[in-house]
């Protein structure tokens, strides 16, 4: 029997552990099946809930693992400054790195933006006109590597606002330093109702 080709880890193989059904050229070899077994049969929980304070829950409806803001500084009707430490339990670092954890930029980037949909939230707390989506991000520049045990600042500053549409600036700080700045926009989409 001819050698086949693991979908997975690209070795060729003698005999490979698992044919996918119906799709005759997808084979998997032994050893990705037991490395997928061990990944499987580790206790996998959900990261401990954000230490997210009642007035960030109140204002967007996310909710962990994709909340990234913990925690309102300051508001004013132009300005909102957050707070958000980085733990290593969350899931992203479980493939961003492995062994030298790394915070996605991506992530950083929805971390401002979020503070900014809060900032957005409250401003029309009154009169609820809809959830608060991305529309735009432009410029968005990295500065400093973001990893498990920073605490970062996030700040959203709203630009100019067109009807529903809210363009803002944003920066994410470490101790001080630049870890990102971007341009981003949101505008406030009708609530669907839950099934």
């Amino acid at each position: 029997m001819a050698a086949q080709v693991c979908s997975f880890c690209g070795k060729h193989h003698d005999q490979v552990g698992w044919m996918v059904p119906g799709k005759g050229d997808v084979a998997i070899c032994n050893a990705c099946i037991d490395l997928a077994s061990q990944v499987l049969a580790r206790e996998e929980v959900a990261p401990p809930p954000s230490p997210a304070d009642t007035d960030v829950l109140a204002a967007i409806p996310h909710r962990p693992p994709f909340l990234f803001v913990d925690r309102i500084l300051e508001c004013t009707p132009q300005k909102l400054r957050a707070e958000r430490t980085v733990r290593d339990t969350e899931p992203q670092f479980r493939g961003h790195y492995p062994g030298k954890p790394l915070m996605p930029g991506v992530l950083l980037c929805e971390a401002v933006i979020q503070c900014g949909a809060i900032l957005v939230a409250r401003l029309h707390s009154q009169a609820p006109e809809g959830v608060p989506v991305l529309t735009r991000i432009q410029d968005a520049r990295f500065k400093k590597m973001v990893v498990p045990g920073d605490t970062v600042t996030l700040e959203a500053e709203l630009v100019e606002q067109l009807q529903n549409a809210f363009f803002m600036k944003g920066r994410a700080t470490v101790g001080g330093q630049k870890a990102l700045t971007i341009e981003f926009a949101v505008t406030l989409a009708p609530q669907t109702a839950a099934d």
